[in-house]
């Protein structure tokens, strides 16, 4: 038999199997759950650096951004929008030539001009119509109404009331269940 513990090739020779290869496999077994406890630590250690260094480099992004933004005279609160729209910039492209063609380009008011660019004339338009309420409905007659009209004689605006169907139907005494 070879002196290679991992050669498995004994020829039926059983005089190896002895205590040395349980020993030799308790040996591997502990070495690899060495590694797989080491390869944990790092893990744990990059998912840390990981965090620290996005947050090390949003600080360094609003820095610039700030640095940037005083450098053009524009104001501070105009730098949100600029984050806005551009979320993944690298630090290095933050640069006040930047910041002078995004405010160029959005026409933001700059401290050294002082002026605020004038809001744009609504378009003016031809026909505007003129919307008015609807007029307030005719009250409903009720049978004591009408006999009051009767005996006045307005025939006429009893006819109407009926016609348009402004009339109270009363239930007939007689007719009551």
């Amino acid at each position: 038999m070879s002196d290679n513990p991992f050669d498995l090739s004994n020829d039926g020779d059983d005089e190896g199997s002895g205590v040395g290869d349980n020993v030799t496999i308790q040996e591997l077994r502990k070495a690899y759950q060495r590694q797989e406890k080491a390869v944990k630590a790092a893990d744990k250690e990059l998912s840390e650096l990981r965090e620290f260094k996005a947050k090390v480099v949003a600080e360094q992004r609003e820095t610039a951004i700030t640095a940037a933004f005083t450098e053009v005279g524009l104001n501070p609160a105009h730098a949100k929008l600029y984050r806005a729209m551009n979320p993944d910039l690298e630090v290095e492209s933050i640069t006040a030539e930047s910041v002078a063609g995004f405010a160029a380009e959005y026409s933001l008011p700059t401290e050294t001009t002082g002026t605020v660019p004038d809001a744009p004339e609504p378009a003016k338009s031809g026909y505007r119509p003129v919307t008015t309420g609807s007029a307030a409905p005719l009250a409903r007659l009720t049978q004591e109404d009408i006999d009051r009209l009767m005996r006045e004689g307005d025939f006429e605006t009893v006819n109407k009331a009926y016609a348009e169907g402004r009339v109270e139907k009363e239930s007939v005494p007689w007719r009551q269940v």
